[in-house]
């Protein structure tokens, strides 16, 4: 009987409001404090807003493109003109640069806007509030100065004929979240910003490679490892990047076993 390996940090796609949609709960030690997690979302939310204005407006976006659609089908225009010997030439040659030029005042207006932005005090205060949460969150749940700092690839997923199959959400697959790795004597402990999870020593069994490319931001990735874990008879594994390989052999005691070929 083959058991399905359950991915950690990853969310079944047909249970996303279930508690336990995430999988790896079972090894969830510790949580911050309700007001405290309150705190980390309204920056997180806070964040995404100010993300947002660095970007043009949706209006001024789709006339930049009309703008610059229309002037380069003007000076196409004008370059046929001279092929034919029209004397319109100069109507489409001016209209391509006018055009060209309305393109190019949009643009370079938000650049002006971004670099604004990138200066301004409302995001220096953001900034310094977004990392205040995080001290006090990284302090909350006894996260030690000496953690290592590593990515787990993250995904959703749906089951399929006994399989885990990453599936697209939210415009894609594959995307990293940052962890806090430490051990003790008894287990390996990953804290991102709200929990720490424990993973037994004696659950860890073997590092395996995966040679298949995705893509992350656009970004191939052409090999990612598992770290395969069992407990109470059930498997579980966490994947994370090759460049993160020697930081998990490092806290597991673990050396690289068989290479699967996707």
């Amino acid at each position: 009987m083959i058991t399905l390996t359950i991915p950690i940090f990853c969310t079944d796609k047909n249970r996303i409001d279930e508690s336990d949609a995430m999988g790896g709960r079972e090894f969830l030690a510790k949580t911050v404090s309700p007001p405290l997690r309150k705190d980390l979302r309204d920056c997180d939310e806070r964040i995404a807003k100010a993300a947002k204005k660095l970007t043009l407006p949706t209006g001024l976006r789709l006339l930049l493109w009309y703008f610059l659609g229309l002037g380069i089908t003007m000076l196409y225009a004008s370059l046929l003109s001279v092929r034919y010997e029209r004397e319109d030439l100069w109507i489409f040659l001016a209209s391509g640069v006018a055009f060209l030029a309305v393109a190019g005042a949009i643009a370079f207006w938000g650049i002006l806007r971004k670099r604004k932005m990138l200066k301004s005090r409302e995001r220096e205060n953001l900034a310094v509030s977004a990392e205040k949460a995080r001290g006090n969150a990284q302090k909350e749940l006894c996260v030690p100065s000496t953690a290592e700092t590593a990515e787990v690839l993250t995904f959703f997923y749906k089951i399929k004929k006994g399989r885990v199959t990453p599936v697209y959400y939210g415009g894609a697959v594959f995307s990293l979240v940052e962890l806090r790795l430490w051990r003790d004597g008894q287990n390996l402990y990953a804290a991102d910003l709200e929990q720490v999870y424990a993973f037994p020593l004696q659950a860890l069994r073997r590092l395996t490679g995966v040679e298949k490319t995705i893509y992350i931001n656009r970004i191939p990735l052409r090999r990612h490892y598992v770290l395969e874990i069992r407990h109470q008879g059930q498997d579980y594994g966490i994947y994370f990047p090759s460049y993160h390989l020697e930081t998990v052999k490092k806290l597991t005691g673990l050396s690289t076993g068989n290479t699967l070929h996707l």
